[in-house]
């Protein structure tokens, strides 16, 4: 990928990220609220800059043919050619030409690939309370009214989500390998791979990517290698522990707390068995087989009394 263009889709410094308000409400009391993230204006403008000068780029700004807001040609001086990419936004509530020119050019940015990792995120939930005004709001005021009669229905004082790492500046390829090599299990491998790939994808590092997945099926064959390494010492030391349990069984007097003590112990041996490489079901086997026979001897005594 050109540099120019790699140096174009690079995240933003998180001063750089607003959040607004996609989705809210007060529900049973308590107050909810989805929140998108989008790049300012001035930060797309300041990498432009950075990357072009104020001499390598322009803007042509002009209403949409229905009049309800603008177009923005974003223009990029490359290879000594102009090369134009368009987008465009409608009038907001609040400053309605300023919303609509300055979505316009956000919204062209991301034609350019600027901010346009910020799609990749999942709409987040924001921590929010409810307040009496704006004079208790201590971080991002918005105004709950209802749907259909727009009557007052609370105000909410909410925080700006958290980026994920991977959204953020800094954070190099070496780092997500690190990570993918020092999973401790398969479960956790998941986890880091997939946050090493999305940062991969999102900026169209296919070199990445490639030494993403090579450090992952290695980590995945070293984590299987471990797995069967352990797997005697692991099933002797199970079922060593599952043999204590049932010596227990002949001192239980009824049959109902045998059912109670082994179904206590079918929940441990679970536990103990999840996640293991080694024959479960045969530990499984004999601890039915055990509850059974000592069911029977309850049984026996009974027709023996009878």
């Amino acid at each position: 990928m050109d540099s120019s263009a790699r140096e174009l889709q690079e995240p933003f410094d998180e001063d750089d990220i607003e959040w607004r308000v996609q989705q809210a409400g007060i529900t049973n009391g308590r107050a909810w609220v989805m929140a998108i993230p989008y790049v300012t204006a001035r930060a797309v403008e300041s990498r432009l800059d950075n990357l072009f000068t104020p001499f390598g780029w322009q803007l042509t700004q002009q209403a949409t043919p229905d009049g309800k807001g603008y177009l923005c040609g974003l223009s990029i001086l490359h290879n000594d050619k102009w090369i134009t990419k368009w987008d465009g936004a409608e009038y907001t509530n609040i400053e309605p030409l300023k919303g609509a020119l300055s979505g316009a050019l956000k919204r062209a940015a991301v034609v350019w690939g600027i901010g346009r990792y910020l799609y990749r995120l999942n709409v987040a939930f924001a921590d929010c309370r409810i307040i009496d005004n704006r004079h208790d709001c201590i971080g991002n005021f918005h105004t709950v009214k209802e749907r259909n009669s727009k009557k007052l229905l609370g105000y909410i004082d909410w925080v700006s989500p958290m980026l994920p790492n991977w959204a953020l500046p800094g954070i190099e390829g070496d780092k997500y390998i690190e990570k993918i090599n020092s999973s401790n299990d398969i479960s956790e491998l998941k986890g880091n791979f997939s946050a090493a790939y999305t940062f991969a994808k999102t900026f169209n590092r296919s070199d990445l990517a490639k030494q993403f997945t090579k450090a992952k099926e290695a980590t995945k064959a070293r984590l299987n290698q471990e797995a069967a390494d352990n797997v005697t010492p692991l099933y002797e030391l199970t079922s060593t522990w599952l043999n204590q349990q049932l010596k227990s069984l002949s001192l239980i007097p009824n049959a109902s707390a045998v059912e109670t003590v082994c179904e206590r112990t079918k929940e441990q041996l679970t536990a103990k068995c999840t996640g293991q490489y080694f024959d479960t079901a045969s530990l499984f086997e004999r601890l039915n087989d055990a509850k059974q026979s000592r069911i029977k001897e309850f049984k026996n005594k009974v027709a023996d009394h009878g």
